[in-house]
């Protein structure tokens, strides 16, 4: 019979985590290498990412790398084969939301939502399966509480991660046999660089709009007052740290 440990340990593990400069992804990250994984630090930003890596130690490989572009992502798995000599956990956590109406919304924005938010995991995971399929890992892919109640601005994006929710429902069976599960994080609202990194891509006009218009339709109250990135990671470790015999399919951790 499989036990949950409070404690897991991932020593002789080999993840990457994709978003890993700031809010959760680095959560994630920095609790991994606690717990004895080696971590692969993929996201856009060189010098977060080698800030964090010169934190973290060793065991943190910084890839500077463009989820939505699929030569790089190519790129970055090589440089993990290389550094890390294999992969047994995928973090696709990157993600972008850009506010608009839609009637608004240039070419370039719903491009870059689709391709970062749908197609950046779909290039990962394709990476990802040909590494694991012989022996075996976790594919967590990180969703938004906004596909149940999608927000006025960002209904795009709700869409795009929507689409990632079918498709971690599809390879949960497709690639059963490998012996590599597929789990989903609906995540909630969430304080700190998370929060600070969507309000950057707003201008104050757009934030006061949006900011009414979720009064008045209640999603203000829906999503709560928002949550530590450190509390949303401790679910991830959790969810990875199961017994092989169980799968978490489906998991929410929203703000109370």
């Amino acid at each position: 019979m499989g036990t949950v440990n409070p404690n897991p340990s991932f020593t002789g593990k080999r993840a990457l985590v994709t978003g890993a400069a700031t809010g959760l992804g680095k959560q994630v990250a920095t609790r991994l290498v606690a717990a004895g994984a080696k971590v692969a630090l993929l996201g856009r930003t060189r010098d977060r990412l080698e800030a964090l890596a010169m934190g973290l130690g060793p065991a943190a490989l910084p890839l500077v790398a463009d989820v939505a572009d699929p030569d790089q992502v190519r790129a970055a798995f090589d440089r993990v084969d290389e550094a890390l000599g294999g992969l047994d956990i995928l973090i696709n956590n990157a993600a972008v939301y850009i506010p608009f109406r839609i009637e608004h919304a240039s070419d370039e924005a719903l491009e870059r939502i689709v391709r970062t938010n749908l197609m950046g995991p779909m290039y990962c995971i394709r990476e990802a399966v040909p590494r694991m399929k012989h022996s075996g890992g976790d594919i967590l892919n990180i969703s938004s509480e906004s596909t149940r109640n999608p927000f006025p601005f960002l209904t795009v994006y709700a869409a795009a991660k929507g689409g990632l929710e079918t498709l971690s429902l599809g390879l949960r069976t497709e690639l059963r046999e490998y012996g590599i599960r597929v789990a989903l994080l609906r995540v909630g609202t969430m304080k700190g660089e998370d929060a600070n990194a969507s309000l950057a891509n707003w201008t104050p006009e757009q934030l006061q709009d949006a900011l009414a218009l979720w009064e008045r339709t209640g999603h203000n109250a829906f999503s709560g007052a928002g949550m530590d990135n450190d509390t949303v990671a401790a679910a991830v470790l959790h969810a990875l740290a199961l017994p092989r015999e169980a799968n978490m399919d489906l998991f929410e951790v929203r703000s109370a």
